[in-house]
């Protein structure tokens, strides 16, 4: 140190005492015992309004609807832990995808649908008719003209393949919960060409058929007998006869074992 950076120092001691080792244990000493104060919580509505930081996106809750567990995995796989995706709930059929999404009220169904049919398709036009809300993207292989126009019809929002990838899926996701509708371009092009062929008459779906097996299950139903007592009637286990009571309920559209009587007897389903 220079002599006159130590006369310096020499003053700056005697003025103030702040270069001097007592002082500096003294200032110490009295500081520890000081709290020290808790950072300041900036609220979120405040934070995505300072310049530079973009707003987050609204989380947008999902319905998963299989009856196969490995295209649940893969599906789960796509969308879980990723923002802004909350998966809510799962669903092994129809009915079930029904009964959660009146319970869980979510954004979106994703429900898959391995084969276009009848049966599965009504399942989507009941959930549209009991929760007109939600929005339903249907997950399924290549499908026919036909099959493309029934999924239309059941008023769906949205049709992807599995074939489609996992950014392809999140994109369709958040596009409808945007309020868009979302189908390939191919598909478009093949509906409105049916849709022109047949000069815009609108073609009402086929009901549901009932096979001849469930026909006999829901005959004894409606004659009072339980799911035990039919089993041995038919040559069948109670476990095969409650997936066919299971099938008819979801075709016909009802929940209750009463529901269900009511409407075999109403539409002359049954001999009675």
């Amino acid at each position: 140190m220079t002599q006159s950076g130590a006369a310096a120092f020499r003053r700056f001691d005697a003025r103030s005492g702040e270069g001097n080792l007592d002082y500096r244990i003294r200032t110490l000493a009295a500081c520890e015992g000081l709290e020290p104060k808790p950072a300041k919580c900036i609220p979120a509505e405040h934070l995505a309004k300072a310049p530079g930081i973009s707003k987050l996106k609204p989380r947008i809750k999902v319905l998963l609807a299989s009856d196969d567990p490995f295209v649940l995995e893969g599906i789960k796989s796509c969308l879980q832990n990723k923002h802004p995706f909350e998966i809510v709930g799962e669903a092994a059929s129809g009915l079930e995808a029904t009964a959660k999404t009146q319970k869980l009220k979510p954004d979106v169904v994703v429900m898959d649908i391995p084969v276009p049919s009848m049966n599965r398709l009504e399942g989507i036009r009941r959930l549209r008719e009991t929760c007109p809300a939600v929005k339903v993207l249907v997950l399924t292989v290549r499908a026919n003209r036909e099959a493309i126009r029934q999924i239309v019809l059941t008023g769906a929002h949205a049709y992807v393949r599995k074939d489609a990838s996992p950014a392809e899926l999140m994109s369709a996701i958040e596009l409808l919960r945007r309020g868009e509708v979302v189908f390939p371009p191919e598909v478009v092009e093949k509906f409105f060409a049916d849709y022109v062929q047949s000069k815009g008459r609108s073609i009402k779906p086929r009901p549901q058929r009932i096979s001849d097996r469930e026909r006999q299950v829901l005959s004894l139903i409606v004659d009072g007998f339980s799911s035990k007592e039919i089993a041995p009637r038919l040559h069948i286990s109670m476990r095969t006869v409650q997936k066919h009571r299971e099938k008819i309920m979801e075709k016909l559209g009802v929940r209750k074992a009463t529901e269900l009587v009511k409407v075999a007897i109403t539409r002359h389903l049954v001999h009675y």
